[in-house]
């Protein structure tokens, strides 16, 4: 038997939940939609500085639904393994602040 999804109720838990899914899903990853994700490929397959990638994942998160702006970010990049990740909070354009949301880039 399957248990059913839970349901978020509130508009923050809602901006959360879509800002999960969109940065770990790989660009081109859904053949449904092809533009939906994060370009991780293109992030760690070349030569791009912490700064750069923190950039280009912030754009990322200021074009999901929802998100009215970032309220803290840090991140951290190891390039010799070219693993990144980051933590942050956003508030909402209703003025609802979400919970901390953690990225890790995907191994590629």
């Amino acid at each position: 038997m399957n248990k059913a999804a839970p349901v978020k109720t509130s508009e923050a838990d809602v901006v959360a939940q879509r800002l999960w899914i969109h940065l770990r899903t790989i660009r081109t990853e859904w053949f449904l939609d092809e533009p939906y994700g994060v370009p991780w490929f293109e992030i760690l397959g070349t030569k791009k500085s912490k700064q750069q990638i923190d950039a280009i994942l912030q754009r990322e998160v200021l074009s999901v639904q929802g998100v009215k702006e970032i309220v803290n970010w840090s991140s951290s990049f190891d390039n010799s393994t070219r693993k990144y990740g980051c933590q942050f909070t956003v508030k909402t354009t209703n003025g609802g602040i979400t919970s901390q949301i953690a990225v890790v880039s995907p191994t590629i």
